[in-house]
């Protein structure tokens, strides 16, 4: 998604390809979160997620896009 500049003539058609990722993306996710929307989980592996999206927001903030 960074370089599609050059990638896509128009920005119509950059919609059109946004578009087809977003719907795309629900068909293949929905049925993983219906699976796995019930599925324990303990303190430990809670802690573990907080974590990893810890890390992630301060990876963005310190490390930001370079033009």
């Amino acid at each position: 998604m960074d370089d599609l500049d050059g990638d896509i003539a128009s920005g119509e058609d950059l919609f059109k390809f946004i578009q087809d990722c977003g719907n795309g993306f629900l068909d293949s996710y929905l049925p993983i979160i219906k699976k796995r929307a019930c599925m324990p989980y303990t303190n430990a592996e809670k802690k573990w997620q907080q974590i990893r999206r810890g890390r992630y927001v301060e990876f963005n903030l310190v490390c930001p896009k370079i033009p």
